[in-house]
């Protein structure tokens, strides 16, 4: 294959590509205009919802919360959000999701002690306790 031929396929080649990339994707017309991509956002409330259901589920479990409860809740105060953060708090996702998974972790956790209790010597025996302490 020539040099000249070889160009003309690259150069078909390239406009198929480009008319691929101008369809609507409904009618396969390459000349029609191409379609916007759509980024679908998730509105605060939307948000805030998917928060409070295991913060309720793990720090009230007694109190029962219904979901509706939780989703008039989420629904109120992502108004408030949207109120006095119009650019939205969306962007704050992964950190959001962060500290509910930190709660999870610790909260069932709280007033445990740090550190497993040393073991009591028996007749002068040195134990060393899970920490690195010696006792004696």
């Amino acid at each position: 294959m020539s040099d000249d031929e070889l160009e003309q396929l690259e150069g078909e080649g390239a406009k198929i590509d480009g008319a691929q990339a101008f369809t609507d994707g409904d009618d396969g017309d390459p000349g029609a205009a191409p379609q916007a991509e759509v980024v679908q956002e998730v509105s605060t409330a939307d948000v805030l919802y998917e928060l409070l259901i295991p913060t309720f589920d793990l720090l009230a479990p007694a109190w029962e919360v219904k979901r509706e409860e939780q989703r008039a809740l989420a629904d109120a105060y992502g108004t408030v959000l949207d109120k006095y953060f119009p650019a939205g708090i969306t962007k704050w996702g992964a950190e959001l999701n962060a500290i509910v998974v930190t709660v999870m972790v610790f909260y069932p956790r709280r007033g445990m002690p740090t550190h497993k209790a040393a073991k009591e010597p028996i007749d002068g025996e040195v134990v060393e306790d899970p920490n690195g302490r010696t006792a004696h």
